[in-house]
């Protein structure tokens, strides 16, 4: 409750009772020093808020921005971090070198290309290699048939160790074919695990009883 109502209840009560004991004009002064004092402590009407209208589309918003981090970086101008991840995947670099395993061919040993042979005749075919790798061929390595004709040849193993740069000289038996014309095959080295490695070599031979025969194999 306020002040104002205890202190005006109370000049009312003594104003009445002037009246009832005074004269008519202290009656008059007291009541109209209540009167006055009423009017200066009436309190003042109450007020009810309007609420505030919401901003038309024209209403002009002021937008709170995020200042960009500017960084100095030697070397460069300006550098400005940023939160975006690059999808790009770059390819791995992978470096060039010598193989563990790896031959050149060298030459033709026996039986160049072209040889003729009587039908059926058995012969020895021999490379010459050359060790271009890292690693040293054992015995375990060998000489195995790629595609082409095989000639009844199979695979063989290497005479002996060949330590890088280093040459060797590998043969395998085979029999030419029983009908005239020309045959070929391509074979290559193989490790001790198996994979095959370095450059094909290749045996051409015609085999002709003495009569035509057909275009060479090259």
């Amino acid at each position: 409750m306020s002040r104002t109502y205890p202190r005006f209840c109370c000049l009312l009560i003594l104003a009445l009772a002037f009246s009832a004991c005074g004269s008519g004009s202290s009656t008059q002064n007291i009541t109209a020093i209540a009167t006055a004092t009423l009017t200066q402590f009436v309190l003042p009407p109450e007020i009810t808020p309007t609420p505030s209208e919401p901003p038309s589309a024209d209403t002009e918003v002021p937008i709170k921005l995020t200042p960009t981090l500017t960084m100095e970086v030697p070397g460069i101008s300006t550098f400005t971090p940023t939160s975006e991840v690059s999808n790009t995947v770059h390819p791995a670099v992978l470096s060039s070198g010598p193989l563990c395993n790896d031959a050149i061919f060298v030459d033709d040993v026996t039986i160049p290309d072209g040889t003729i042979l009587a039908p059926e005749k058995e012969f020895n075919k021999t490379w010459r290699f050359k060790n271009t790798g890292t690693c040293r061929w054992t015995t375990s390595y060998a000489i195995g048939f790629a595609y082409g004709d095989m000639m009844m040849g199979n695979e063989t193993k290497l005479p002996n160790s060949v330590d890088p740069s280093y040459t060797v000289d590998v043969s395998i038996e085979m029999t030419a074919p029983k009908d005239n014309g020309w045959y070929g095959g391509w074979w290559r080295l193989k490790s001790e695990t198996g994979d095959y490695f370095g450059e094909f070599v290749f045996v051409s031979i015609l085999v002709s009883d003495g009569r035509e025969t057909s275009t060479p194999i090259s």
